[in-house]
């Protein structure tokens, strides 16, 4: 099993929440569309809409300079999830299948359009507990909790 996996949401506070991680030693997954704000090497590109990963998103992350030589990570290679909870949780259920421990960055899940996806989380809390930590907002709160409880 590898060693750390650092997630990136697309949340505005992404920017800052790297500046607390990078450099990192690890494997890289973007989600949706961190994958073109994020232009450095990406591992693993993880989204429940892979119709705009094809449509749009890859060949856009081509233009801005970004690698094409990463896996597409989307809820077919995953178990079923029962409650949504974001792409984000998407790639930390595919990414604790094959990683030692999780990072996340820019996905607080703090705007009142993802408030819908913090039962996911909450869902998934026995799986996630102890292995993923969040750097900002409702996610890192709610996984130090988790954490604190393991």
């Amino acid at each position: 099993m590898a060693e750390k996996l650092l997630i990136l949401g697309d949340a505005p506070c992404l920017s800052s929440d790297l500046d607390h991680v990078l450099p990192f030693s690890g494997s890289i997954m973007a989600i949706n569309r961190a994958g073109l704000r994020y232009r450095e090497p990406i591992d693993f590109w993880c989204t429940y809409h892979p119709e705009k990963f094809w449509q749009e998103w890859r060949r856009n992350r081509a233009s801005l300079g970004g690698n094409e030589n990463f896996l597409e990570i989307t809820d077919r290679d995953v178990r079923n999830i029962p409650i949504s909870g974001s792409s984000v949780l998407l790639g930390i259920i595919w990414g604790l299948a094959r990683f030692e421990s999780i990072i996340v960055a820019g996905a607080p899940l703090n705007d009142d359009g993802y408030h819908m996806y913090r039962k996911g989380w909450e869902n998934e809390a026995s799986i996630i507990a102890g292995r993923v930590t969040s750097l900002s907002g409702w996610t890192k709160t709610f996984l130090e909790g988790l954490n604190h409880g393991a």
